[in-house]
């Protein structure tokens, strides 16, 4: 494989990854939207989740602010 090959290879690599971590970065933020509705910040709870149910959701809520560097 020629090195004008390989770094036509790896630009496409490159582009298919920018790609996947804009759709990413989109399921992260519709993620969010959708937690804000059951609780936080204003305390609404539309769904109407109970205690344990919100509590959950939080955690989950949480380990996607883990990969906000994404």
């Amino acid at each position: 494989m020629s090195d004008a090959e390989l770094i036509a290879k790896q630009q496409r690599k490159i582009e298919k990854m920018k790609k996947r971590l804009k759709a990413n970065k989109k399921v992260r933020k519709d993620l969010h939207l959708m937690f804000y509705s059951i609780g936080e910040p204003l305390n609404d709870n539309i769904l109407r989740m109970t205690g344990v149910q919100l509590r959950w959701c939080m955690e989950v809520y949480r380990k996607t602010e883990e990969i906000q560097s994404l």
